[in-house]
């Protein structure tokens, strides 16, 4: 069986913003190209490397902060970096990190589909790897000096502390701490909902957790914002771990994404966007592909392939759940996706925002 070598080069998974998001999109791409490996025979290795010190960023010749490599190939063809306030912070000094540049646009962390385009280009172009001689980059080499030199008695990397060292920015020792200022709730706090007491929603987690109760966000978050959208991003990279499921629906060629531009808008259709709209609101993950706009994911998923070949476009819309064809020719209803995804049906239906108990002091609404 051939192998498929990807390695996923970082600085940090617990602070850096651009690191955490790449972890993420990185599994989603892959995901994604599930039904291509299993199709080519390919075993895929991930390698995935915290980079924390100089000799790993030598070993590993490490340009960049986060990089990934497929067969030792950087998907990137061009290095662009910016300031990135997270590593700064990290070492106490300013650190540029890694931007991606997709189709003349740049981003903090990579789009799904050039990873995917990175992956399909080392599988059936079969580039190589560089062979440019390697020194560390001046930037990296900052960081790891500004890292050392800023640890206490009590850290693993064994430097002697200075004087100045030992007086600490409590603000900021507050800062890595919590997630909702204004109710004293860190990011072990969402962990252990998610992963202890079962939290499979947003809502739950700011149930479970006392988030965002009696909020004056503006005077307690360093920030001077609604802790909300933090409150999102943690639980959207730690819900993996409590195993949620999964939903996808492949449609019929539409004359858009969601089939619901124009005039005499199909009420089904309004529906189903509605559901994925409140479902990806609640970290759930689920995904629509139309024959029209996403042909290749319907390649990629060979079970969807065969279910075509077979049937013909009339088998479709085609749901699937955790990989599994579900049901075919129509949209589930309200109360099988509830059912399917093990959540209540009320999570499903459009709501009018509100404000928690106590009231969030923001004026968006999003609390």
């Amino acid at each position: 069986m051939k192998q498929l070598l990807i390695d996923f080069l970082y600085l940090d998974l617990n602070t850096c913003e651009r690191c955490m998001a790449t972890d993420e999109t990185l599994k989603q791409a892959l995901k994604i190209l599930s039904g291509v490996f299993d199709t080519l025979g390919l075993e895929v290795k991930i390698n995935s490397v915290n980079i924390t010190s100089r000799e790993l960023a030598e070993e590993y010749r490490f340009i960049s902060s986060p990089t990934i490599r497929v067969n030792g190939v950087d998907i990137c063809n061009e290095l662009v970096e910016s300031e990135c306030a997270d590593c700064g912070d990290l070492c106490g000094d300013s650190v540029d990190c890694r931007v991606f540049v997709y189709e003349g646009k740049n981003y903090e962390q990579p789009p799904v589909p050039m990873i995917v385009d990175g992956i399909l280009k080392a599988i059936y172009g079969g580039q190589s790897q560089g062979t440019e001689t390697y020194k560390l980059p001046d930037n990296l080499d900052k960081f790891f000096s500004g890292k050392n030199s800023c640890c206490d008695s009590n850290c693993c990397c064994g430097d002697t502390p200075s004087s100045n060292n030992l007086v600490k920015d409590e603000k900021a020792e507050v800062s890595q701490a919590y997630i909702c200022y204004c109710n004293h709730v860190t990011k072990n706090d969402i962990i252990n909902a998610i992963r202890n007491k079962g939290a499979r929603t947003v809502d739950e987690v700011i149930k479970l957790t006392g988030a965002m109760k009696d909020s004056n966000c503006a005077a307690n978050n360093p920030k001077g914002v609604c802790c909300y959208p933090d409150i999102v991003e943690t639980f959207n990279y730690y819900k993996e771990s409590a195993v949620m499921k999964t939903m996808s629906i492949y449609e019929p060629a539409m004359c858009c994404e969601t089939g619901i531009c124009g005039v005499g808008v199909d009420p089904e259709l309004l529906r189903i966007s509605t559901v994925f709209n409140n479902l990806q609101k609640n970290g759930i993950t689920a995904a629509r592909f139309n024959l029209n706009s996403a042909p290749q994911a319907f390649i990629n998923n060979t079970d969807i392939n065969r279910l075509i070949m077979g049937d013909g476009v009339e088998s479709l819309p085609a749901t699937v759940i955790d990989g599994k064809i579900v049901k075919t020719k129509a949209y589930p209803t309200n109360e099988e996706i509830a059912a399917w995804l093990e959540i209540p049906a009320s999570y499903l239906e459009a709501t009018e925002n509100k404000k928690a108990d106590g009231g969030c002091c923001c004026s968006e609404g999003c609390c």
